[in-house]
């Protein structure tokens, strides 16, 4: 999901995380980044997350400060919600994710961090002996722009538990003429 359609899943330094045992098929996982400044966290999030046979779900939310926000080029906020089933040799998954600060209020403020953006993303893969097909599809669509669609194709063969060799191609279509200056 992260990089094809503008989901924005972050690896960051500083950051101390627990995730918990699982009860009954529930997980919850919680973490922050501190700058190691006055500030105790510039970035939180927590998520709750479901595994039953095939089936996994997840909730998930994230809230940044305004100055780490900027700097990592994001939205203050942003939540997502996904789900995946494994049939064996078939698996479908699908993500949303909302981000922005305002939530859908009204904002006279121009920064593109502050506006709203909706992406979603469905995939599906097939396996067979030690190769995996698979293929996406997924919508970015921000308040201030217009709305940016993308699918991908690939193909993984595993060597080994530790060895792969994958190919993937992924084509966006962003639907705006490059000739008009926009801030997504």
């Amino acid at each position: 999901f992260n990089g094809t359609i503008g989901f924005e899943d972050l690896r960051t330094q500083n950051t101390v995380a627990y995730i918990s045992p699982a009860f009954g098929g529930f997980t919850f996982a919680g973490a922050f980044v501190s700058p190691g400044s006055d500030d105790f966290a510039e970035a939180w999030s927590i998520a709750g997350m479901y595994t039953l046979g095939g089936l996994n779900v997840s909730l998930a939310y994230e809230g940044f400060d305004d100055d780490f926000a900027e700097s990592q080029g994001t939205a203050e906020d942003k939540w997502t919600i996904g789900a995946s089933y494994d049939f064996g040799n078939f698996g479908v998954a699908g993500r949303y994710e909302g981000q922005g600060s305002n939530w859908g209020f009204e904002d006279d403020n121009d920064d593109p961090l502050d506006s709203d953006v909706d992406n979603w993303q469905i995939s599906g893969k097939y396996k067979f002996g030690n190769n995996v097909v698979k293929a996406m599809y997924g919508d970015h669509d921000p308040d201030e722009a217009d709305d940016t669609s993308s699918w991908g194709i690939g193909f993984d063969h595993n060597f080994s538990k530790r060895s792969q060799l994958y190919v993937q191609w992924v084509d966006k279509d962003d639907n705006w003429d490059r000739s008009e200056e926009r801030r997504v």
